[in-house]
């Protein structure tokens, strides 16, 4: 009878006992023992199955070590990393298949910054000059704009990107860029040779200006990735250690970055520090000089776009030398006349002669309205306009301004002499269509405004000012505001000869973040006295 009862009762146990009979989780398992780490990386022996990724990064090691790679590098020192096993790497990557190996550092010693024949550069557009003497000579014809206020040409030798940048720093000073010579050749292979981006960009201004008699400005531009692995300081370093090209230094030009910075995240960490370093050569007939600007950025955000923030620095200071050294002047006016005595930092004798008129023939109306009749809107003191307007464009010349908008009729009391003192065109929105506005862009405001501009009229990439008598509630103004934008261009600020400051225009056009001048400013108008702004406080 016992006989019996007994399996019955192992089957009754056996739910209970199962958790004991199954095996332990992997968390819970005990890790695998190492053999004692060997001498070099090829000796490594590890406690593992003959499939796994340590196996495979064994080999990788072996491949990697001088014993097996005559022409391998010596190892560098290891950065301090974040401890830990890393991803196996494969022997196909481009980094450890050695496409970047002459972009490594240290590299062969560098010549001191100075003009090299021998460098490796060439330039089409250059070899054409010299080839063609009737070109040549036109260039050296070449005469700026002098009615956008420039007065002697540069020859550029600069990145196409950079060029945009380098004409707003010359423009202050009257210097406008006739020609860029972006073709050169070589820089890479020279850069690979040890030649410095001091060498490259004297090579470059030098040429171009013994070849066209002209003052020259070039650049450039070199990237540099630290060393070791970019991680943590006083994390362990990683084991088994990565191999050379990994951990290496690098010294790049920017089109050969992208490519690096993709062999190199997966085995870095994305702090690793990138530096871009610009310089920037002038040269003329008497002057050689250079200037510098860097930026370090994480592995992880570098990309070609950060060579801008190096090269901003680089123009940057080289406009402050120029100015400080050389006969590098700033201009009062693009136009090289009297764009009236304010510059926005303080009261002019424009701005009080006008004050004085507000308050002596100002009248207050109903409803706040301030009338000034007898010397704007519909009986204009031309001199006086014209002053405020000089006044006016001097606080917006460093704004590289192509185009007035305004309102017809009113705003061209200020638009017009303005655009004379900035010597751009002056365009006005119209209230009604005409028959020569087929094809316009439109605003609205109030109730049943709408401005109408010819989409010939602005293009994408002018840089706007937009003028008006008055600023009340900044309705009209956001309307212009809105027309730019939608013809792709660039606002750069409102100006205005009598701001309400009561109406909040102002607040109402601080979310498109410009600049926003007047030549008075009304605080109040309570009990029928108009009340100013102190000039010191505006």
């Amino acid at each position: 009878m016992r006989a019996h009862l007994l399996p019955l009762l192992i089957l009754a146990l056996l739910p209970f006992s199962a958790p004991f009979l199954r095996p332990s989780p992997p968390h819970l398992r005990p890790p695998p023992r190492l053999r004692p780490p060997a001498s070099s990386p090829g000796d490594i022996d590890f406690f593992s199955s003959p499939n796994s990724d340590v196996l495979k990064y064994k080999r990788l090691l072996q491949s990697q070590s001088p014993a097996s790679s005559p022409e391998a590098e010596p190892a560098s020192p290891v950065a301090k990393a974040r401890g830990g096993r890393r991803a196996p790497q494969s022997p196909l990557d481009p980094l450890l298949g050695g496409s970047f190996d002459r972009w490594q550092l240290p590299s062969p010693a560098q010549p001191e910054p100075a003009d090299d024949a021998s460098l490796p550069l060439g330039s089409p557009t250059l070899d054409s000059l010299s080839g063609d003497a009737s070109l040549l000579s036109a260039l050296k014809a070449a005469r700026p704009r002098e009615l956008e206020g420039y007065d002697e040409a540069v020859l550029a030798c600069v990145d196409g990107a950079l060029l945009r940048s380098l004409q707003g720093t010359l423009l202050p000073f009257g210097k406008e860029v006739v020609l860029n010579v972006d073709d050169w050749e070589g820089g890479g292979e020279a850069m690979a040779a040890g030649a410095t981006i001091e060498s490259l960009a004297l090579t470059k201004a030098r040429r171009a200006h013994e070849l066209t008699g002209m003052r020259a400005v070039a650049s450039a531009t070199e990237v540099v990735v630290e060393g070791g692995l970019g991680g943590d300081e006083g994390a362990p370093p990683p084991y088994p250690p990565p191999p050379p090209r990994v951990v290496a230094s690098y010294r790049v030009p920017t089109d050969a970055l992208a490519g690096l910075a993709e062999a190199l995240l997966p085995h870095s960490s994305p702090g690793r520090v990138v530096t871009f370093r610009t310089v920037y050569c002038y040269q003329d007939e008497q002057l050689t000089m250079l200037e510098y600007g860097a930026a370090e950025v994480p592995l992880h955000f570098a990309d070609e776009t950060k060579a801008f923030i190096s090269a901003a620095h680089a123009a940057s200071a080289l406009a402050s030398t120029l100015e400080d050294l050389h006969d590098f002047e700033r201009r009062d006016w693009r136009l090289g006349g009297d764009a009236g005595e304010g510059d926005g930092r303080g009261p002019s004798a424009a701005a009080a002669k006008f004050r004085e008129r507000v308050l002596k023939e100002g009248r207050v109306l109903p409803n706040g309205i301030i009338d000034v009749s007898t010397f704007m809107e519909s009986n204009v003191d031309a001199g006086l306009a014209d002053e405020c307007a000089g006044e006016l464009a001097g606080r917006f010349r460093d704004g590289r301004v192509t185009k007035i908008l305004t309102v017809a009729t009113t705003g061209l009391v200020l638009g017009m002499p303005m655009a004379r003192y900035l010597g751009v065109p002056c365009v006005y929105a119209r209230k009604e269509r005409t028959a020569v506005m087929a094809d316009c862009y439109s605003a609205s405001y109030g109730k049943d405004t709408t401005l109408l501009v010819a989409k010939a009229h602005i293009q994408p990439g002018d840089r706007v000012v937009v003028a008006d008598d008055f600023l009340s509630s900044g309705a009209s103004q956001a309307a212009l505001l809105k027309i730019v934008g939608d013809a792709g261009a660039k606002a750069v600020g409102v100006a205005a000869l009598l701001e309400k400051e009561y109406d909040r225009g102002r607040k109402s056009l601080s979310g498109f973040a410009l600049q926003v001048e007047s030549v008075c400013r009304v605080e109040s108008v309570d009990e029928g006295i108009i009340s100013l702004r102190r000039p010191d406080a505006e």
